[in-house]
């Protein structure tokens, strides 16, 4: 039988593997990275550094805490509300609107209903069952992805490190802003972007999409672009977290770092993006780091990014991942894409043998749901009966829905970049109807809508690359 190298998780050894079908080989292979993990059980390296050097050379003292890896809900599950105050028949826009806690909302699902939430459904979407929707008022958000706008569909944008060897923050508040009002006009719920990794290697395959080699940078025009998007009442989930600076072999490839190059480099456009940014959302990534798979890494989200950071929102797994759901909800790592990859008899048998506890269940319900309410597809569906107040993020602090003024701070931010441009003809285009409506027009009328579209925003963008040289 031929043989071949193959290169395990954690990057302890390489074996020799048969060459076999790739059901038989996949399964060994999963099969001997489970052996690992039992033989390197307590050998992960965790160290807590004590500082970390800043952007201006200054150094920050860090936090101390435990280890947040074997973090599980010992305790007896303890019910948030009296049993004479728990109801049945409520929906969320009460939890929104203040007149029922969340606690109280949560009650009315049962654990089987709650586990809903962890699994993703058809066409990128995340929230629960249709059932479910229907009877406890939800509305599942969909998810849009591209590195650099919206994939298909969108705009083909300057690619990313264009946009940040400008070094011109109103140019990519501008980007910003336009990405944010075209995803709206196709009632994306999240943009999944933007992606923050490294540009390590001049070689690695999606280069375009990241904006700099330098942590600040990337962190600065990250979070410039995040307040631009959800500014238009999009959501955005910043991604890859973390250490997946590398294409090849990235779904089992192990990347060993030290805690303060994690924190001083990799970790720092996250941080900039969450703190400065308030993005709704995080994709970890394919990749093992220092012997765990960053989905399953609760020291990462549990510890750094929820403990520490602060984060309420819910945290996604990237496409086929190929981890362990269980594991990953325990992490505090919410859901699990894509739909066909899900198995939620999976999750049933963990809540059945203890291995996932109603608290874990109602806490990942919870931040699913922090960030549903911030989403197009469910302020749209729930009128808000309150006046809505504005925050500085231009989002009604009571339904989330986007300031109506954010089309004057665009028009205003793109008088000021190109005042001879004609924004008028941009702003027809990005009143283009839906993709469903455009489909069912006739193929020459799409066409030429299409090409005028594009060929207004080459223009514009041309005038404002020909301003900056």
């Amino acid at each position: 039988m031929q043989k071949r190298i193959f290169a395990v998780p954690n990057n302890i050894t390489v074996r020799i593997i048969p060459h076999l079908p790739p059901s038989v080989k996949w399964g060994g292979a999963i099969r001997e990275r489970a052996r690992l993990r039992a033989e390197t059980a307590g050998k992960i390296r965790k160290p807590f550094c004590e500082k970390r050097i800043l952007a201006d050379g200054t150094y920050e003292a860090l936090p101390v805490r435990e280890s947040a890896q074997n973090y599980v809900h010992t305790e007896p599950y303890k019910q948030n509300v009296e049993k004479s105050k728990v109801l049945v028949g409520h929906r969320l826009s009460e939890v929104v609107f203040g007149t029922l806690t969340m606690d109280e909302y949560l009650s009315q699902w049962s654990d089987k209903e709650l586990a809903t939430f962890f699994v993703s459904y058809d066409q990128n979407q995340v929230g629960c069952s249709d059932a479910l929707c229907v009877k406890y008022g939800l509305n599942r958000f969909s998810q849009g992805d591209g590195g650099m706008g919206l994939c298909f569909m969108g705009t083909a944008y300057p690619c990313s490190a264009i946009l940040a060897s400008t070094w011109n923050d109103a140019l990519i508040e501008a980007f910003g802003l336009l990405l944010g009002a075209e995803l709206y006009k196709n009632n994306v719920g999240m943009w999944l972007g933007p992606p923050v990794n490294m540009r390590r290697n001049p070689l690695a395959g999606r280069n375009l999409e990241y904006y700099s080699e330098d942590p600040y940078v990337t962190g600065r025009m990250a979070t410039i672009i995040i307040k631009g998007v959800q500014r238009n009442g999009v959501a955005v989930c910043i991604k890859h977290m973390i250490c997946n600076e590398k294409e090849g072999s990235k779904i089992w490839s192990d990347s060993q770092v030290s805690e303060r190059a994690l924190r001083e480099i990799y970790l720092k456009p996250f941080e900039m993006g969450i703190k400065e940014g308030h993005a709704e959302g995080i994709m970890t990534s394919y990749n093992v780091m220092n012997g765990l798979p960053t989905s399953e890494n609760a020291d990462l989200l549990r510890g750094i990014v929820r403990g520490e950071w602060g984060y309420e929102g819910f945290i996604t797994t990237d496409w086929g991942n190929a981890k362990d759901q269980v594991r990953e909800i325990n992490a505090s790592n919410n859901v699990h894409t894509p739909y066909d990859h899900c198995d939620i008899n999976r999750i049933y048998a963990a809540i059945d043998s203890g291995e996932i506890t109603r608290a874990t269940l109602e806490e990942g319900a919870k931040q699913v749901l922090w960030t549903l309410v911030r989403t197009p597809r469910y302020y749209r569906a729930n009128t808000c009966t309150l006046p809505c107040h504005y925050d500085e993020y231009g989002r009604c602090t009571v339904c989330h829905r986007p300031d109506p003024a954010v089309r004057q701070t665009l028009a205003k931010r793109l008088a000021e970049l190109v005042p001879e441009a004609d924004l008028d003809s941009v702003f027809t285009r990005f009143d283009y109807p839906s993709a469903t409506d455009f489909f069912a027009r006739n193929t020459e009328s799409f066409c030429a809508e299409i090409m005028a579209f594009f060929k207004a925003i080459f223009n514009f963008f041309t005038q404002i690359f020909g301003r900056i040289v």
